[in-house]
């Protein structure tokens, strides 16, 4: 009675909050000769606080104007064309920011997420460790830290590919460059279930809206493809979104949001989608359009954009931009999904996941992170019929994240299948300590009909122990099961 393990692949990557940093208000400094220019630079803080970009610029580009050399004036203007998506603009204004202020942890970090949101990792990479330097006990210190490892993993896992044409019609070979899944037809349509009323701080009423409608975007996108069906049971749902405020509970601290793909040898069974409330430095709630894109992000990698686009317009880019502007899918995104569900199933079947190439793109310090690789090298000793090494692993996994219905499921199934060995070898106190293990991770599942198989094994071995009373209540339970109690 050999039980299936679930592989858990990730559309998480890289997902990331971008970061923005302001630099304070100013009684004086060694650059200024006058109260006026001290008064213009402080009222452009004062207009960054209450999101006002366009006209904190103004007010600092007339501080700049009477004091070329002010770094901050500098930097926070840069703070400002950032936050109305003019990066290429901001992008001087930063580096002449750290270049006069050197020792400005605001500055490297809002140049870091510039460079970021351009594609330029190598570059955000080194502008975030100067952030770290300058403020290694800032209170944003821990998600600049898991930004880094991400866009180092990133860089690692990209190393030697041939560089994208940002102008194709679609990014599928990048999208599929860490193996091909998706929801097969005979799943379709696709139940999603949406908690719109968790006990989550920082949850807004209005967001499962916004969620429930990215959804029909990737929908219509598909050209009838993909169809996605809301349900109100969370036990019938094939893609499940929840909410959480503790950024630990992320892939990365620095992420918005992952998506956690299970695929088995059809296409993607089930998919868990998390979305953090919690809003990043420089923002002091998640807006409507930022939450938009995230979700968009996410719900992409839930239907198999297991990668990302290289360029920063689209959707799958690997960052979120930082700028409050609306957005939408763009033509490549909804090429790439077309192409994608319009793939020979062979296509599909011969680019396989690349786990090793999944767990680079996210933080390896995370806890979530962490599970999977944990899951993942669970199921590849299954795969070798390595059954002490698999319970190990899915034991561990199972101490990190003691919630997971998937790693109940594939520590249940591999205690079962011990279970089944040993009865084979007519062990029967070792089939017994197995079975008995596996039957509570396994009676919440879905899976009734392998649930009435493992009970019956069960109560084999207990009659060949000659325990009858329990055997019976085994049997009790087996026809409870068949007449569907």
């Amino acid at each position: 009675m050999a039980r299936k393990i679930h592989l858990l692949a990730s559309g998480w990557s890289l997902s990331l909050f971008s970061l923005l940093f302001a630099t304070g208000a100013l009684s004086d400094g060694p650059v200024l000769t006058d109260a006026e220019t001290v008064s213009l630079y402080n009222q452009g803080v004062t207009l960054i606080g209450q999101s006002k970009p366009a006209a904190a610029a103004e007010k600092f580009r007339q501080a700049i104007q009477r004091a070329p050399n002010f770094g901050e004036a500098h930097s926070n203007l840069g703070t400002a064309l950032v936050q109305l998506g003019k990066y290429d603009e901001a992008l001087p204004e930063l580096k002449k920011g750290t270049e006069l202020n050197p020792s400005s942890a605001p500055s490297w970090g809002t140049l870091g997420t510039c460079y970021q949101t351009l594609g330029h990792s190598t570059e955000a990479v080194h502008a975030f460790k100067m952030f770290l330097k300058c403020a290694p006990n800032s209170p944003d210190a821990a998600r600049v830290r898991s930004m880094v490892a991400l866009l180092e993993n990133e860089i690692k896992r990209t190393a030697g590919e041939p560089p994208e044409d940002l102008n194709a019609e679609n990014y599928f070979e990048d999208s599929t460059q860490n193996g091909m899944s998706r929801w097969p037809k005979s799943r379709m349509p696709i139940t999603v279930y949406i908690d719109d009323n968790p006990n989550v701080l920082g949850f807004d009423s209005q967001t499962p809206a916004i969620l429930k409608a990215a959804f029909q975007d990737w929908q219509d996108a598909s050209k009838g493809l993909v169809e996605f069906k809301f349900v109100t049971d969370p036990d019938t749902a094939e893609v499940k979104c929840k909410w959480t405020h503790d950024a630990s509970k992320m892939m990365s601290s620095a992420e918005g949001g992952h998506a956690m793909v299970i695929p088995d040898s059809q296409g993607i069974v089930k998919t868990d989608i998390t979305l953090l409330t919690a809003p990043p430095a420089g923002l002091v709630k998640i807006t409507a359009n930022y939450a938009r894109r995230i979700y968009l992000h996410e719900i992409g990698h839930s239907l198999g954009i297991l990668g990302h686009s290289k360029n920063p317009n689209d959707i799958m880019f690997a960052s979120i931009p930082p700028a409050d502007v609306p957005t939408d899918l763009t033509a490549r995104d909804k090429n790439t999904l077309v192409a994608l569900y319009s793939a020979s199933d062979s296509t599909v079947t011969s680019h396989p996941i690349n786990m090793s190439k999944m767990l680079m793109s996210g933080d390896p310090n995370s806890t979530v992170n962490q599970v999977v690789r944990l899951n993942s090298e669970g199921a590849d000793a299954m795969k070798k019929a390595n059954l002490v090494l698999a319970i190990e692993k899915f034991e561990e996994a199972k101490k990190l994240d003691p919630t997971s219905e998937l790693l109940r499921h594939n520590l249940g199934s591999a205690y079962a299948n011990a279970g089944s060995l040993a009865s084979i070898a007519r062990n029967w106190p070792v089939a017994d300590e197995f079975f008995k293990k596996a039957i509570p991770l396994l009676e919440h599942g879905s899976d009734k009909a392998g649930l009435t198989s493992l009970l019956q094994a069960y109560s084999f071995v207990l009659k060949m122990e000659r325990k009858t009373a329990e055997a019976a209540k085994i049997d009790a339970r087996v026809q409870s099961l068949s007449a569907g109690h």
